[in-house]
């Protein structure tokens, strides 16, 4: 399938993050067997001559390296000099491959921006794999772990690709202009040495060039054999004379045309006539003119990355080797003039706020531009401007490109040798700020832009949701919603893209019915063949895929699928849920009209359904209207309307059905009563207080031919209610959604767009609550711990939060930490108000009683302890020393008297620590260790035991005991063992820090290990905590390892608060 996928931009890649918006576009399945193409396969598309000339011998040549048996696991290397048609070759080979055989490609080149390094590479070839295997980016990626997590891809691509009998093939072209060849991070050396289930590698590069040190001495790389010379093309040098002599024309013109050339190439491309036009101080105009008709063949237009079709073109330089000859040409200080220029550029639209005129280049080709440069400041000061975060929001729609640019500095400077952890925790500051402020985006708000025309707008929202399956719910509305419009290339594009099969199957189920209505039956076929592949993963949520399959006289796989939406409500009562209902209903209309009754009959479930008669009704004349039997579809309409109650029992769905197929029929009086009476019913049924989910029958309305006036009354009447809706951000950004689809669908774009504009404002106001308690106290504990005075302001900020903490575990930590802080400060009056805050009822609760009360009364006696407060500690250690006397299971007193030990030992009081560490201790012999819950269970209480034996002075006894620890936890599977070796690490630290590291060192988990390691980060050595609280700062939320990151930088504290600021104030 060919769709429309020049709506999708130009491809931008992170470190470790993805490219564009964050969704995968394109036909990308693997079980589907189409085309490996995403948005990676658009840039080829660029890359690409409109037609090849006189290679059939090599495209032959190519089709039998990928096909043949003799091939199986090998490689084949292209040689040719520069301007040969190397690239012209491989691209034309990777658009059309042979039959059965999936390529995933890479084009190392300098002409698009970050495009020719190992990081590029990396992104837009885990893209493809992710798409070819229809899986979502693997959690905890970065770019410490990336390289194993692609390899692993490979591997599973490959090996899924052999057990369907296709031939897997990886294309590098461009290898020698890999710009990370001399740094020991190459491409080549990424690039399997054993290429796994029969997977085979094709590279293209010039002769000769040298192996990067980091492939190994055996790898096929360094064989002479797999080289593979290829002769010239004559079109390619031709062109490459014509095209030199253009840019030397330039060169030698007028300062105007030097300088368009010298802007063009020094942004790498992305500049439009207007932006060059004010670059130049010239017009738009002249700009176009003269790039058409000096050196119309040396420049190339792409489309507007965020708003394709709408704003101008952007040019860039046709060809690969035209850019880097155009970078020699120019010199490097003519190019840094130029760049210098672009920077100016950039500092006086920062310098005005980013306002509405905005060039796009700025917020993406610049940003593009520095990251090839390395230049690091100028990377973050682009990405932690909250101002030109809220421009590229207003321009795309949605965060993802922001999110890739915090993603792409995250990674490039977390993997310094030694990373600037001030920047990093800045960075991070922003990404948790972007995903609050998307968390609570309406699913079915992206879809209102799809309906108004701004499909990428819609792709780019959806992609910015932070909860995944959010964001497949967000796109499986797009795509319907773009079916919709009558672009059902394009929504089978976004369809397909869902990386989950379930969400997936339903996205293609919605874009094959739309098909159906408008006629396509044969893409319709398609599509619900395609839907029902995988049925071992698919989670069909409806049963619009049985409708449709049943309209398609697919009546034994209608039933089976109608068979499966049914079976996750088999043990519920009737009624299911209303489309599970409309889908039985219309697969028993399609049986009835195809006059297969007795398994209409046979439907035992839709017969048991409140109204069965009724919907059967409304599904028959739907499909008689379809049909264009205006006469039967009334005549059900008539049947329905004879039994149809008007009141609150009755669905108003099955009114709308009616209704439309009334409308649809040409009776728009009967379908305007109709919907009189569901109006009545949907108003009454908008509560402000309570979910205005009776809303979203108001779009279904709105869809009906004839009746859009209606449509709009209600909206008006709708909005009124809407509005008093104060509580929730959250179900006032849901209503204000439903009511800008429907007004879309009633014709009215600017109304529509003023709803969507608000309901995204009002849902992204939940993200700007401020940050909790928890996160206060943190920030105070870390600024206690270097005796930094403003920890008393943070600590105030927790008590003016407290009445927000509802839940006696919310409390417990957190004014427990803010307790610990001012212990720290010494400030015994402050403690011991936090300290009654604590103990006291709270929130939902009546009061705190049994294991919160204890660990309440341990956590305040470690704080009491901290601020030299003995007495009162020991009384209260001696309240909850009660309370775990008399707790009855074994399991939990020995987390009791663990817990007491810590609190006590934290607190000064070492003899009561070790005294409750002894009661620890004799009980953990009474375990069976053969049960490996309660081994971990051992562990993390031997851990416990030996801290306070190191507090207490005893090394000898700690260590017999982290021995013990270390013995048992060698028995754990991998989950347990990663969770309680942290706590071993840490009790290490307290008497051999080189022990403490091994241990951390042994856990796996990227974020676990980096977690053990800061919990005991100012006794590492400098470059070893720089490296864990990068990680930290990478993998978890900014605050998590804030203590750690304060405690070596005290900086850092300044750094965030005037960041925090920065993000409260952004939109205001």
């Amino acid at each position: 399938m060919d769709g429309k996928v020049s709506n999708s931009g130009d491809a931008t890649a992170s470190y470790g993050g993805y490219a564009n918006t964050g969704v995968h576009i394109g036909d990308i399945n693997l079980i589907t067997g189409a085309p490996v193409t995403t948005n990676y396969h658009q840039q080829v598309r660029r890359i690409a001559p409109p037609r090849l000339y006189g290679r059939a011998e090599e495209l032959a040549e190519l089709a039998r390296f990928c096909t043949s048996p003799h091939c199986v696991g090998k490689y084949v290397w292209w040689r040719a000099n520069a301007w040969s048609g190397k690239s012209a070759l491989m691209s034309s080979f990777v658009l059309h491959p042979p039959a059965g055989v999936r390529i995933v490609s890479f084009f190392v080149t300098a002409r698009l921006a970050s495009q020719n390094d190992r990081a590029a590479f990396i992104d837009n070839v885990m893209e493809q794999l992710l798409a070819l295997l229809g899986q979502s980016l693997p959690p905890f990626l970065t770019a410490y772990n990336q390289d194993s997590n692609l390899l692993g891809l490979l591997t599973e691509a490959a090996e899924v690709c052999r057990r369907r009998g296709e031939s897997f093939v990886l294309l590098v072209d461009g290898l020698d202009e890999d710009r990370g060849a001399h740094s020991g991070h190459s491409i080549a050396g990424l690039l399997p040495a054993d290429p796994p289930a029969g997977m085979r590698v094709i590279v293209a590069g010039r002769p000769n060039p040298p192996i990067p040190g980091d492939v190994g001495e055996h790898h096929p790389l360094r064989d002479h054999a797999i080289v593979r010379p290829l002769r010239p093309s004559p079109e390619a040098e031709a062109l490459r004379h014509e095209m030199e002599r253009d840019l030397q024309r330039l060169l030698d013109g007028t300062r105007t045309e030097l300088d368009l050339l010298g802007l063009v190439a020094a942004a790498g491309g992305g500049l439009s006539a207007e932006d060059l036009a004010e670059l130049t101080e010239t017009s738009a105009w002249e700009v176009r003119n003269r790039l058409k008709t000096v050196s119309g063949r040396s420049f190339a237009t792409t489309a507007s990355r965020f708003l394709p079709n709408v704003a101008p073109d952007v040019y860039l330089l046709a060809h690969e080797e035209l850019q880097v000859t155009a970078l020699d040409m120019l010199g490097r200080t003519r190019l840094a003039g130029y760049r210098e220029r672009l920077h100016a550029w950039f500092r006086r639209y920062r310098e005005r706020g980013w306002p509405e005129d905005t060039p796009e280049y700025l917020l993406g080709g610049y940003f593009r531009m520095v990251t090839e440069a390395g230049d690091h400041a100028a990377m973050v000061a682009c990405a932690t401007d909250p101002a030109r975060q809220d421009r590229m929001l207003d321009l795309s729609g949605g965060d993802a490109a922001a999110q890739t640019e915090l993603s792409t500095c995250l990674d490039a400077i977390a993997t310094q040798e030694r990373p600037d952890l001030i920047a990093l925790v800045r960075l991070a500051i922003h990404r948790d700020h972007l995903r609050s402020r998307n968390r609570n985006i309406p699913v079915r708000l992206p879809a209102v832009w799809a309906l108004l025309g701004q499909v990428n707008r819609a792709v780019a929202m959806a992609g910015s949701i932070t909860l995944e399956t959010e964001q497949w719910h967000a796109l499986l509305h797009v795509a319907a919603a773009t079916a919709e419009t009558g672009d059902l290339d394009w929504a089978e594009t976004i369809a397909s893209s869902i990386s989950d099969s379930g969400w997936r199957s339903d996205a293609l189920a919605s874009v094959a019915w739309t098909a159906i209505v408008a006629g396509d039956r044969g893409r319709a076929r398609r599509l619900v063949e395609l839907a029902d592949t995988d049925q071992d993963e698919a989670r069909i949520r409806g049963g619009l895929l049985a409708a449709a399959a049943a309209v398609l006289g697919d009546h034994d796989r209608a039933i089976r699928l109608l068979a499966q939406a049914e079976d996750p409500w088999t043990n519920e009562p009737p009624p299911l849920p209303m489309d599970v209902v409309q889908a039985m209903a219309r697969v028993h209309a399609a049986l009835t009209a195809a006059g297969e009754q007795a398994r209409a009959d046979g439907l035992t479930s839709f017969a048991q359904q409140p109204d069965s008669e009724l919907w059967a009704l409304a599904a028959a004349a739907e499909a008689a209207a379809a049909a264009g039997d205006s006469a039967g579809a009334l005549a059900h309409v008539a049947a329905a309307e004879s039994g149809l109650p008007i009141d609150h029992s009755t669905n108003p769905y099955l009114v709308v059905m009616l209704a439309k197929a009334a409308a649809d029929s040409g009776d728009f009086d009967r379908a305007d009563a109709l919907l009189g009476s569901v109006e009545e019913l949907t108003l009454a049924e908008i509560d402000p207080d309570d979910s205005p989910e009776g809303l979203a029958i108001v779009p279904e309305i709105a869809t009906i031919v004839g009746v859009k006036d209606r449509a709009a009354a209600l909206v008006d009447q709708a909005e009124a209610l809407v509005d008093a809706i104060e509580d929730s951000y959250y179900e006032h950004g849901e209503a204000l959604a439903e009511l800008a689809r429907a007004a879309a669908l009633a014709g009215d774009g600017i109304r529509a767009s003023a709803l969507a504009e608000r309901s995204a404002a009002v849902a992204r106001l939940a993200g700007k609550d401020g940050l909790d308690a928890s996160v206060w106290a943190s920030l105070a504990r870390a600024a206690a711990a270097t005796g930094d005075a403003r920890a008393g302001v943070l600590l105030d900020r927790v008590v003016e939060l407290e009445p927000t903490l509802d839940f006696a575990y919310d409390r417990i930590r957190t004014l427990g930490r803010a307790a610990k802080a001012a212990g720290l400060l010494g400030e015994v009056d402050r403690v011991s108000v936090l300290v009654d805050m604590l103990l006291a009822p709270g929130g939902d609760s009546d009061g705190l009683t049994g294991t919160a009360l204890r660990e309440a009364c341990g956590v305040a006696a470690e704080a009491l302890g901290m601020a030299g407060q003995l007495g009162r500690a020991a009384e209260l250690l001696s309240a909850a020393e009660q309370l775990a006397t008399a707790v009855e299971d074994p399991d939990l007193r020995l987390d009791a008297w663990r817990d007491l030990a810590e609190s006590a030992a934290a607190g000064g009081l070492i003899d009561r620590a070790v005294a409750f560490a002894d009661r620890a201790a004799a009980l953990i012999p009474a375990f069976d260790e053969d049960v490996e819950w309660k081994r971990g269970r051992q562990v993390r209480s031997l851990a416990s035991i030996a801290r306070v034996a190191a507090a207490a002075g005893d090394a000898a006894r700690a260590s017999t005991l982290l021995d013990r620890a270390e013995e048992l936890g060698t028995a754990l599977c991998d989950t347990q063992w990663e969770e309680v070796m942290a706590g071993v690490a840490k009790a290490a630290s307290a008497i051999d820090v080189h022990r403490a590291v091994r241990i951390a060192h042994t856990i796996y988990d990227p974020y676990d290990r980096a977690a053990a390691l800061v919990e005991f980060a100012e006794l590492l050595e400098p470059d070893l905590r720089t490296r864990a609280l990068a990680e930290m700062l990478l993998l978890s939320d900014w605050h998590q390892p804030i203590r750690g990151l304060v405690t070596t930088v005290p900086a850092a504290l300044s750094a965030v608060l005037d960041e925090l600021d920065a993000v409260r104030l952004s939109g205001e």
